[in-house]
């Protein structure tokens, strides 16, 4: 569903939507969600239609602030996401696999036993003009990937 084309949420999303928005935007949802009922479509319609007619002054500050946070939030995650399906990510990956094998690098386990991914080991979120670099990548299993998270910059490879 789009609206002046503005990609609108899929069904599935919504009721999440709904949650997230109401906790950023309490006076926006409840003028156009007065009764809290469950988000629909027609309730998204209904607030792109009512948000296009705001002026910037109808804002509260600190809604402003938040509104624009929020915006840049999932910006950010959107590069990363576009990123990640893209051409050139699939390209470098699939060489890196390659050149090193399909082994983890931190326990050993090979793709027969468990998925292997491969990991920037610098996060793309932090360091993005490093998400090419092949010496940023480090192939591993799917467990010890999410044990390092993004919060860690730990080169596993030997």
């Amino acid at each position: 569903m789009t609206f002046h084309g503005i990609e609108l949420l899929p069904w599935a999303r919504l009721p999440l939507f709904g949650r997230r928005f109401r906790r950023f935007f309490p006076s926006i949802s409840d003028k156009v969600n007065p009764d809290r009922k469950p988000w629909t479509s027609g309730l998204v319609a209904r607030l792109a239609e009512y948000v296009a007619s705001l002026n910037a002054s109808d804002f509260a500050k600190d809604e402003t602030a938040r509104a624009v946070h929020v915006a840049k939030k999932y910006r950010k995650l959107n590069r990363v996401r576009s990123f990640l399906l893209g051409w050139e990510w699939r390209q470098v990956r699939y060489e890196v696999l390659r050149d090193r094998g399909a082994r983890c690098e931190l326990c050993g386990a090979t793709s027969a036993d468990c998925r292997i991914e491969v990991d920037h080991i610098k996060p793309i979120s932090k360091h993005w003009d490093l998400r090419l670099d092949k010496a940023n990548l480090q192939i591993l299993c799917r467990d010890c990937n999410m044990g390092k998270g993004n919060r860690s910059a730990d080169d596993f490879r030997s």
